[in-house]
């Protein structure tokens, strides 16, 4: 009989913060509740999301000896690189559903503004160059480490962090304009699409700085050597994939 040693309870509080964030977005701004059930969600599921990773990086999964007669399909793939790669792939379907949704809505919404109307295409394309910028000083902070310059891979983690923050400020700050204007998610669909769509993004970008804070206090106990540097090949994997799906929604919502 096959047990396991540790089962994590993290999947379940995603799940939950994930459902508070979606019951309270739709009604943000006609009912009291919204704002309260969206910050609780959004919290719950960057709890979980930092609490997951954590037990990954520390490696709190064991696995059981396995029977002579059973064989593990991916032998010689370690368990947080397949891990992080099983993540994204639930991570496309989720963004595809959603850039899926949005596309429907757009073509059955008889006006949809026209770019540069809503959002300033100059912002968004600032936006943009961050975070994609923040790619590269990631994958420069790899490298580092891979030399085994540990001072260059800190450096480089604090540039990342420094941009991804950035980004999430120029994101902020697009919402408290559109906000203050009296353009909230129920004003109309195009805006309602907007702010759903670039809020998942954001809680994916917030997840990734809470993991990158971790790597950082890490990586300054000399929890990471030339030859063992996973976690932070890992992150780079999830970090260039949310960069990734921000390309697609600067497309979709700013430029088309």
């Amino acid at each position: 009989m096959i047990t396991l040693h540790h089962i994590s309870d993290k999947p379940f509080i995603i799940s939950l913060g994930l459902t508070l964030t979606l019951i309270g977005f739709p009604i943000l701004s006609w009912n009291a509740l919204g704002p309260s059930l969206f910050g609780l969600g959004l919290a719950v599921t960057i709890w979980g999301l930092l609490g997951l990773a954590s037990e990954s990086l520390h490696e709190k999964f064991k696995m059981p000896e396995s029977l002579k007669t059973e064989r593990w399909p991916f032998i010689g793939i370690r368990r947080l690189k397949l891990g992080i790669w099983l993540l994204l792939f639930t991570e496309v379907a989720l963004f595809g559903s959603v850039l899926t949704a949005d596309t429907y809505v757009r073509v059955f919404t008889p006006s949809w503004p026209l770019p540069g109307t809503l959002h300033s295409v100059t912002i968004g394309t600032i936006n943009t160059i961050i975070l994609m910028t923040s790619s590269f000083t990631g994958f420069l902070a790899l490298n580092s480490i891979r030399k085994g310059d540990q001072r260059g891979m800190l450096t480089w983690l604090a540039v990342t962090f420094a941009l991804g923050a950035s980004f999430i400020g120029v994101k902020g700050f697009e919402w408290y304009d559109l906000l203050s204007r009296g353009l909230g998610p129920a004003t109309s669909n195009a805006l309602s699409a907007y702010f759903f769509t670039t809020g998942l993004h954001l809680a994916h970008v917030s997840g990734g700085l809470g993991s990158l804070i971790y790597l950082i206090k890490k990586g300054l106990s000399g929890g990471f050597t030339k030859q063992k540097h996973e976690a932070v090949e890992a992150w780079g994997i999830y970090w260039s994939f949310v960069d990734a799906v921000w390309v697609f929604i600067f497309i979709f919502f700013y430029l088309t």
